[in-house]
Parts: C-alpha cells; structure tokens; sequence
C-alpha cells in the first residue's frame, strides 16, 4: 500500500510538469509501480525538456478559435478521391516506394510551438513528394512563424504560450498582406534558426538573415477538416484520414493528449508498439498536434488498425520521435489540416552528395572516390567541389548529369586524419549542404612480402582484391 501511494505522489508531480506543454489526466491501471520506479529518474531528467508552468501545449479549447478555423478553408482537397475505397493495409510514407519522404522529428522544447512544428513539418514532406525527390531534405524555419507572422498564433504574437492551429499557420504563410509579412512563403531553418522563444518573449523578426527573400518557400494551397465522426471511430472517418494522407501527403492531425499518452511515449520505442484506445479526452477539443504519416489495419486489433504519427517532441518520444496509436484513440485525426506545394515555384539547391570509397590507407597511394548528387528539379547539371582536408581542394568539377556518379581520384603524402569534405550546386550557383567523410592515413611501411607485392602491383587484375587491399590500407 505505501508503495502505491508513493507511486500516485510520484504521478502527481509529473502532472504538475506537464501543466506546461501537455494538458492532461492520468491514471496508473495500466503503468506499474516497478516500472514508474525503475523509470523515475530517466522521466524526470526527460521530462523537463517540456516543461513550461505557464501554458498548455497547445491551448486549442477555445470555442471562438475552433469557429474561426472551420471558416479558413473547411475543405477536402482536390486530390483527394472518394471513388477509391482500396485502400491498402498498410501505408507509411517513411517508407513508400523503399523511399523515406518524411523529414527529421524536431523538438519543440519550452514552448507550446507544437502547430507550427507540425505544420513545418508537414510541408517539408510535401516539398520531397512534389518534388519527386526523396533525398532532399528541405529544412524550414518555425522561428520565423512565431516571430515574423504572429497573427498565426491564437493569440497575437504568443505563439510559445497559447499554440497555433496549423490552419492559421498555412494562412499567414500564404498571406501577402502585413499579417503575412508581405510575402508568400516560409524561409530555410539556417536563415531564423529555432530558439522556443516567440515575438512577446523578445525574439524579433529583424533576427533573420538579410538575403532572407532567398530562401523563401511559398505555398500553394492549404486546408482544415473537421473529422467530428472519429469520436464514434466509423468507417467513414477512418477513410477521411487515409484519404487526406495518402493522396495528400503526410497530414497535420488534431488529437486530445494526456500525460499517461506523454509517459507511454517516454517508455515505448518499438515500433511494433502502439498506445491504443482507452476512452480517454473530449471530443471536439483538441490540445496537442501531430503528423499523420500513415496507417497499420490489424484485425486482431480492437479498432482495426492504427495510425503512424511523427511526434513535435524530438527523437526520444516513441521510436525516433515517431509512433504509433490505435484508431479513435485520444480523437486522433478529429481534425485534419493540409498543405500543397508547387514544385515550380522555388529552385532547391541539388542534394548533399553521397561520397564513397577507402577510409583508411597508406600515403603516397592513389585513392578513387565516387560522388553523387540528385537535383530535386530534375533537369540541371550537377558541379562538385571536394576539399581533401590537406591544404588542397579539387575547385568545381563538372559539369555533370544530375543523378550520375563521378570518379576523383587523390593521393595524401603524409600520416594523418582527414575530414573530406564535399558539396554540389546547380547552374545557377544555389549550393548543397556538405558531407563529410572522416578518411585516416595511419600507415607507411613498405610491402616487404614478394606475395603482397605481386598482388599489390596487379590489384587491377582482380577488382574485388582490389577493393580488399584498399579497405586494409594495402593500395
């Protein structure tokens, strides 16, 4: 008995924590006191990167507001095609077509920044689908959402204290009046990089970089739907969200969080594991928003299925930073909100090349790497530009078919570490980000056995030695 009730004090106090960016109840039927026990220290010490005593996650309860997004655009998109009932059992866009069209779980942190986090990331999958190019990865900045268009949160310019519905989010980005800072768009995360602070709390729209008009992403249509059946989890509510998710791409969803759900996160990371549906929320209030990146149906399941979700919560949450909850449960989906994107409307830079060859072998040999880089447009030439890391560089290459892969050859003259770097850009001079590949001259004895020598010197004439004596800083 004493035991259970130091297991319900220990609840209690994480209550109180999560009042910050998690508005929530609790019970203990299903968490054992062993494992709140065994867990207490890693919950309290991860916990807190969601605290915030001053708001709740995403203060979405506010009727007026509701009303005011269900006028925005209360509508299914276009793509969208009920004629199609088929769907399949499974469907994920972390991996459709072998592809992983999501991008990066980001954290939210002290701030009840989950709308824009979503809404963010949401549209960062959308560019990768519409652009057709699963490699790239569009990094955007949610800093410039609380500081440069604070119409978009629920309350004017408090968007770390009284959240935003992604609705309003793709409403000012969209906008060309002053609320949407002249401009349709949404600029790159390296441009306004994300301090969980908003315009109230000091962090000004003039911190942006100055060549901001560069880097900015418009949009081209966005969308709410109210999904007011997944309460009774009907089949048609169901096919509501496969439909907006699979034609549409991954979605930004509604949902009722509690603090059993945030603890559940905390301490399930297979993705085998699922939080399934215990009658727990309101319906029709929603506090916290999520990414919807595809469905799981299994009969064995009580609700059939279950819904794939990318969390606001970085990559300790779930598995990664995703994970997956039952049909119904917590009113997930009970609203739905779109984004689209126009692949002609913005040049992306070609993506990071991917560079392969030796990590490690002897210097004064000749060492052949081979780059690669995809262009999300698919119609420019590729340049590279590789610095060896030892005072030499091998300036712009190309140009080359985007998608084809290049040989270079170097020779380092002496023992050491080197960083290798290498980056691409298209005609007209928009640079990829870096890769790095960590290479080591630790050897410099010469080949004394006549056997090794006959293999080092006619290595041509066997390519997979060839390959074996370079892994072993033979060649």
């Amino acid at each position: 008995m004493k035991m259970y009730k130091s297991s319900k004090f220990f609840v209690t106090i994480i209550i109180l924590l999560f009042l910050g960016t998690s508005f929530i109840s609790v019970s203990t039927s299903t968490i054992s006191d062993d494992q709140i026990k065994s867990n207490m220290v890693y919950e309290l010490s991860t916990l807190n990167q969601y605290v915030d005593t001053k708001s709740d996650d995403c203060r979405f309860n506010d009727r007026s507001i509701i009303s005011d997004l269900s006028e925005i655009n209360n509508k299914i998109p276009s793509s969208v095609d009920f004629s199609n009932e088929d769907f399949p059992d499974y469907f994920n866009w972390r991996d459709y077509e072998g592809k992983d069209w999501t991008t990066p779980v980001k954290n939210q942190g002290k701030c009840t920044s989950c709308g824009v986090i979503a809404s963010v990331g949401s549209l960062e999958s959308v560019i990768k689908i519409r652009e057709g190019c699963a490699d790239m990865n569009p990094d955007l900045s949610a800093q410039y959402v609380l500081s440069c268009l604070p119409a978009a949160a629920n309350e004017y310019g408090k968007g770390c204290t009284y959240g935003n519905f992604a609705g309003n989010v793709y409403k000012y980005i969209i906008s060309t009046t002053e609320a949407g800072n002249y401009h349709n768009g949404i600029i790159w995360e390296s441009c306004f990089p994300y301090q969980a602070k908003d315009l109230n709390q000091g962090v000004t729209c003039d911190q942006k970089c100055s060549d901001w008009l560069d880097y900015l992403v418009p949009i081209s249509d966005y969308g709410s739907i109210w999904n007011y059946d997944v309460d009774d989890n009907t089949p048609e509510s169901i096919e509501l969200i496969k439909n907006t998710v699979m034609q549409h791409g991954p979605t930004v969803g509604g949902m009722y969080s509690t603090i059993k759900f945030s603890i559940w996160g905390l301490l399930h990371h297979s993705p085998e594991d699922y939080y399934p549906d215990k009658g727990e929320g309101s319906a029709g209030v929603v506090n916290h928003e999520v990414i919807i990146v595809g469905w799981n149906d299994d009969p064995s399941i009580s609700n059939g299925g279950y819904w794939i979700c990318e969390s606001t919560w970085g990559t300790k949450f779930g598995y990664d930073g995703f994970f997956n909850i039952e049909y119904g449960a917590l009113f997930t989906g009970v609203l739905l909100e779109w984004v689209d994107y126009d692949p002609e409307s913005f040049d992306w830079p070609p993506t990071t090349p991917f560079i392969s060859g030796s990590k490690e072998g002897i210097p004064g040999n000749n060492y052949t790497y081979i780059l690669t880089s995809e262009d999300p447009d698919g119609d420019d030439e590729i340049y590279y530009y590789i610095d060896w890391d030892d005072g030499t560089n091998s300036d712009w290459l190309g140009p080359y078919t985007e998608g084809e892969e290049i040989a270079v050859n170097h020779t380092w003259t002496s023992k050491g570490t080197y960083i290798v770097k290498a980056k691409a850009k298209d005609p007209s001079g928009s640079e990829s980000q870096w890769r790095k590949l960590t290479v080591t001259m630790p050897r410099n004895r010469p080949i004394t056995s006549p056997f090794l020598n006959f293999l080092h010197h006619y290595s041509n004439l066997f390519p997979l030695l060839r390959l074996l004596l370079q892994r072993f800083g033979l060649q």
